[in-house]
């Protein structure tokens, strides 16, 4: 049977706008590009040569018809993407500072039709997944119900708290969900806002499943023995466009995992491809293949 990562996510299509030097932005967006949270982790992941599923809904729109052969043009299993009639897909406008940092506001429509019938409509294709890849763009109903179907079935999961407004590790429910999970991708500010603590060190002895991103400062997490450690962050040749870095990180951290690399190579594997991706405008085109990473890594001590 083939091996593949299930991601279950929205998709977008991104407008963005490039900040000019008298650090105004234009009115028209520079260019257009695809996006979305869920469909940038799944094409990170398919990049770095692993299989994938997708689960996501689509408006019946032309952007839909975009970000649908955008996923196809990737080599991604669309099989259970739906098209919703009458629904518009999402959007977004990216705002690129000069410096290469984004700021982000989304539209939303066709992610909000996500629901908890999906899990069981696709609950086949989850169980058979080597791991279950989401993000808490959806519905909190929809995300617990697809966190607690995939620890009931033995199936792992990384799960992005994207936003993370809601997830307060002081209340019970929530943490005894994130303890369902294989592992929690966040930024610094993400682990912030959950965990009510700007220690990482402290955090992730609370949450031993939690992997925080922090930019410059690198990732931190704890190995396999439980031991605490920052990977220093790899600085890129030229800083073009952060955005997707962290969905890029998490891709290439799951596969290299697939791949037979233990937790802290993984990381570090993450942390190049990240690297690669902050080279590159739009977070897509930016993502690198298995091979430019491997040609981008060959003098590197693992």
């Amino acid at each position: 049977m083939e091996k593949y990562v299930v991601v279950f996510g929205g998709c977008s299509w991104d407008s963005t706008f490039k900040q000019r030097q008298d650090l105004s932005y234009p009115d028209v967006a520079d260019i257009g590009l695809p996006g979305g949270k869920g469909a940038n982790q799944a094409i990170a992941i398919a990049r770095a040569g692993y299989n994938v599923k997708m689960i996501s809904m689509l408006g019946d729109d032309e952007v839909g018809k975009k970000i649908l052969q955008n996923l196809k043009d990737n080599n991604i299993n669309v099989s259970c993407v739906e098209i919703l009639k009458g629904v518009k897909s999402d959007g977004a406008q990216l705002f690129v500072t000069l410096t290469g940092d984004n700021e982000i506001k989304r539209i939303r429509e066709s992610i909000d039709h996500f629901n908890v019938e999906m899990i069981s409509k696709y609950a086949e294709v989850i169980k058979n997944a080597e791991y279950v890849v989401t993000q808490t763009k959806v519905k909190r109903e929809v995300i617990e119900a697809l966190i607690n179907f995939c620890f009931e079935n033995k199936v792992k999961t990384v799960v992005t708290p994207c936003p993370a407004k809601g997830y307060d590790f002081e209340d019970e429910n929530t943490r005894k969900l994130f303890e369902k999970i294989t592992f929690i991708t966040s930024n610094e500010q993400e682990m912030k806002d959950i965990m009510k603590n700007d220690d990482f060190e402290y955090c992730i002895d609370k949450l031993p499943n939690l992997i925080a991103t922090a930019g410059p400062k690198g990732v931190n997490f704890c190995d396999e023995e439980g031991f605490f450690i920052n990977i220093p962050a790899v600085e890129p040749r030229e800083m073009k466009d952060s955005t997707g870095a962290g969905d890029t990180f998490c891709g290439n951290f799951l596969v290299a995992l697939l791949n037979g690399f233990n937790k802290t190579q993984a990381v570090k594997m993450g942390v190049w491809a990240a690297t690669l991706k902050l080279e590159h405008f739009g977070a897509q085109p930016g993502m690198p293949t298995s091979q430019e990473l491997k040609d981008r890594t060959t003098d590197v001590v693992w």
